[in-house]
């Protein structure tokens, strides 16, 4: 069951949802392990973001490509973000409409563990069914797909994800699914989405990209929020998840500092451009 949360426009402006979305949102992602909220960005500074991320990354090589992120399928990389405008900024990394929601399901102390991109360019086919990160306790499946959220994906698309751009497929409930029921899996549920919205999903839900059929790459933007003792050793072996520069650093807000403990204690060649 997909569950999608319509924010009206006085809430986006004031940045908050209402006690009863937030609560319907939480029950949601708890139950299915994921939930889309509608009109959770203005269409605007989502525009700026696309014309940025184009600009920084549209010309690039394949080798250029590899230097700055890892291929993750059939014509499709994910990229570290320049933590530069308009990147750099709380109303992107730490969202007021988003951060209380964040915060019942990870915790007060939740920190921001990676900060990237996927980009499927035109002609990529389907990604491989996949969780982003392997089962914490492979030995005990049960525990691992018992407990409660350790990282969530914040996945916000630049572009319209609909029929002409493809979008993302994914498997409602399956965050407590075992790999038998990976291996029996008929077709998930697309996710068919405008810009200016997002989702959150499990860091153990079974999704995968979809084919690009359109002319254009289709960035999302990957930002994945966790408990702090968490560390994503599996997918950042060859580039940093938080790309950031000492000038970055020094950046930062101190009512965020805690949001980039995680990257902040990291070694300067863990994290800096």
């Amino acid at each position: 069951m997909l569950v999608e949360v319509q924010v009206a426009p006085d809430d986006l402006r004031r940045g908050r949802l209402g006690r009863a979305q937030l609560a319907e949102a939480e029950a949601a992602y708890r139950a299915h392990g994921l939930v889309t909220l509608h009109n959770a960005f203005d269409p605007a500074f989502i525009r700026r973001l696309e014309v940025a991320y184009a600009a920084r990354f549209g010309g690039c090589s394949e080798d250029e490509l590899a230097r700055l992120g890892s291929r993750v399928g059939d014509e499709r990389w994910m990229l570290s973000l320049p933590f530069e405008d308009p990147f750099d900024g709380p109303e992107l990394y730490a969202p007021a409409l988003l951060m209380p929601l964040l915060h019942r399901l990870l915790g007060d102390a939740v920190v921001l563990s990676s900060y990237c991109a996927v980009t499927s360019f035109p002609g990529a086919g389907p990604q491989h069914l996949h969780l982003d990160h392997p089962l914490l306790f492979p030995e005990d499946e049960q525990a691992s797909l018992h407990l409660p959220p350790y990282a969530t994906t914040v996945v916000i698309p630049l572009l319209d994800l609909d029929e002409k751009n493809g979008g993302t497929m994914v498997w409602p409930g399956s965050h407590r699914a075992t790999p038998s029921f990976w291996k029996r899996v008929t077709r998930g549920t697309p996710l068919r989405l405008p810009a200016g919205s997002a989702f959150l999903m499990d860091y153990r839900l079974l999704h995968r990209g979809e084919a690009n059929p359109g002319h254009l790459p289709r960035p999302v933007l990957y930002l994945v929020y966790a408990r702090p003792w968490f560390r994503d050793a599996y997918n950042f072996r060859d580039h940093p998840p938080v790309r950031l520069s000492p000038e970055a650093r020094a950046r930062i807000p101190e009512a965020h500092q805690g949001l980039f403990a995680a990257a902040l204690s990291a070694p300067s060649g863990c994290s800096a451009e």
